[in-house]
């Protein structure tokens, strides 16, 4: 039935070669008709009719221009047409009187076979495929090398980003965790930590313990605060504590650089004192003495010396303390006695003795 169809379609119907397209008002191009602009010399739409007949004349184009002058595309929309089942995209239908050819079909097999038809008119293909410049097209051309995969398998699922620069983002899910990997690095993420290189935040609020192997910086400074914190940065004392700049300037500090630590107080029991080279050279640390625990000062390397700009006071405290006065050339006792050792003393006096402190007995 169809095949009968068709011949009798066929038996009504000039027999067209090729359509060409070339209708349209210009609007993309500002009014200028495109179809006659030229490239390389040549209108682009002889260019087209050249490709389809390249023995195409001049008498063939004016025949062709004869019959179709005067015709103007006009766009339509129909539903449910009463049409020969054998109908096919490129016939031609009546559609309001007008004689218009079918460039959309969509048929569904019940019945009646009445399909929805309709062509669009200029404006509807100017929306659809708008005017690109090059620089837009050689953009959009760019863009189309960026490349992207999604891989998905039993143990992973992996995301990768890659484009023409070699810059790429991989992201992959499995039962470890989340992983993202780029050219700068790795970082891993889990129910409870993210590893990683470099970590930047605007703003971190930590609540707990916050440990590190190694701080890289210019300036650490904590602030003892008033509102009631135990040690925060120099920066939450400025913004949060609310202090004033003259108390924030007061306020107890630490400050701690690639070469000194200043702060107020410094605990522990081992301080030691190095040389340029990294050389100990001496300490100061925790000693036990004839009482108790005191403070020893020692040295590996030369003396040890004590230099004041106006006076040196020593004082031991308890039942049997006292002190020593260094001041305006005198040195004075006080709280106690002296006790000199026998060999400061005696009946007569020691050989060489100049410069020395002797007391002879009488």
């Amino acid at each position: 039935m169809r095949s009968l169809f068709r011949k009798i379609r066929e038996a009504n119907r000039p027999y067209c070669t090729a359509l060409v397209a070339a209708a349209g008002s210009s609007t993309r191009m500002g009014g200028v008709d495109k179809l006659m602009e030229f490239l390389d010399g040549v209108p682009v739409l002889m260019r087209t009719l050249t490709a389809l007949q390249p023995d195409g004349t001049n008498a063939m184009a004016a025949s062709i221009l004869t019959k179709v002058s005067g015709y103007k595309h006009i766009g339509y929309e129909g539903s449910e047409a009463l049409l020969d089942p054998a109908v096919e995209l490129g016939d031609a239908v009546t559609v309001d009187g007008l004689y218009v050819p079918l460039i959309a079909l969509d048929m569904t097999f019940e019945p009646m076979l009445a399909p929805d038809i309709s062509a669009p008119d200029a404006d509807e293909i100017d929306d659809e495929y708008p005017y690109k410049s090059p620089t837009q097209r050689q953009i959009e051309r760019n863009m189309a090398k960026t490349r992207s995969l999604i891989t998905k398998t039993s143990e992973a699922i992996m995301l990768k980003v890659e484009g023409i620069d070699g810059k790429y983002t991989e992201v992959k899910t499995t039962l470890d965790g989340l992983t993202v990997t780029d050219a700068s690095g790795t970082t891993k993420i889990n129910g409870s930590s993210i590893k990683t290189d470099n970590l930047y935040v605007d703003a971190a609020n930590i609540k707990g313990t916050l440990t590190a192997d190694q701080i890289q910086t210019g300036s650490i400074r904590v602030g003892d605060l008033k509102d009631g914190s135990n040690y925060a940065t120099k920066t939450y004392v400025d913004n949060n504590a609310g202090l004033s700049a003259s108390e924030v300037d007061n306020a107890i500090a630490t400050y701690i650089d690639s070469t000194s630590i200043t702060a107020q107080k410094l605990r522990g029991q081992t301080v030691e004192l190095l040389a340029n080279s990294n050389t100990k050279v001496g300490e100061l640390s925790l000693v036990e003495t004839n009482v108790d625990y005191g403070i020893g000062i020692k040295t590996l390397y030369g003396g040890i010396k004590l230099e004041s700009a106006t006076n040196v006071y020593l004082k031991a405290s308890g039942p049997y303390g006292g002190f020593i006065t260094l001041s305006n050339n005198i040195v004075s006792l006080g709280g106690g006695e002296l006790y000199i050792g026998s060999q400061m003393y005696g009946n007569s006096l020691p050989a060489g003795s100049w410069g020395k402190l002797f007391f002879l007995r009488q």
